[in-house]
């Protein structure tokens, strides 16, 4: 008997839709501030307007795209300002999951897992896998705030989930400019450390660190671009 053809599941493709624009957008082949031309984006996605609509709005929710009247879809193009209100909020719940994995014993498969991450990030900074590296970092987060079992932090978290992936993809573009990825790992160890060192201070202290080190980082390296970028339009 002929295997019959797998069954299109319709309801599950403005989510597919979703996840190809946002990999579209962390990749950087849809770029900050691009219109998105509903008409051709779905020619060529082979999708109705319709269902390209609700993923684009989801993704407004999201905060990687912004939707403007009579203007259209564009890619949120990160101001100073927005980068320092992510990592500000970022830092204030992350620091705070540090102080309660302090008072609570961490999990010996979920501290096991923490520490493979940072193994491959140390494989993907070697091998220049940037994006594979990326990923490891947003994970390496997520996984040391979803061990807190703290239900409303993790879901604040999560809403800034994809503004924090695109994030950590420039900073980490950035950093292999610079010849810094090799310190991603050690950045992350210095993390687990302080956690398993059982003192809040410490845990808080060395969360808001990493996380405010990296805004820094990020925005010098933007206005240095856009010094460049203007320097070059003049």
């Amino acid at each position: 008997m002929t295997r019959p053809v797998p069954r299109i599941d319709h309801q599950q493709l403005p989510e597919r839709v979703r996840e190809s624009l946002i990999a579209a957008i962390l990749d950087g082949q849809v770029r900050p501030g691009q219109r998105l031309g509903e008409a051709a984006l779905a020619e060529a996605m082979g999708v109705s307007r319709s269902t390209l609509r609700e993923a684009i709005g989801s993704l407004c929710d999201d905060g990687l795209i912004v939707s403007m009247p009579r203007r259209g879809s564009f890619v949120r193009e990160m101001t100073a300002a927005d980068v320092r209100e992510i990592y500000s909020l970022r830092a204030a719940l992350e620091s705070l999951g540090g102080q309660i994995l302090t008072q609570q014993p961490l999990d010996a498969a979920v501290e096991q897992q923490l520490e493979e991450i940072i193994t491959q990030m140390g494989v993907a900074s070697s091998t220049e896998q940037w994006t594979r590296l990326s990923e490891l970092d947003v994970t390496f987060h997520r996984t040391l705030l979803h061990a807190t079992s703290h239900g409303r932090l993790t879901e604040a978290w999560s809403k800034l989930n994809l503004q924090i992936m695109l994030l950590s993809r420039q900073v980490i573009r950035f950093d292999s400019k610079r010849a810094q990825t090799q310190k991603s790992a050690d950045r992350h160890q210095l993390l687990l450390d302080a956690v398993r060192s059982g003192s809040s201070p410490a845990a808080r202290e060395a969360i808001e660190q990493h996380i405010f080190d990296a805004q820094t980082r990020l925005l010098s390296d933007l206005a240095t671009q856009q010094g460049t970028a203007t320097g070059a339009g003049s």
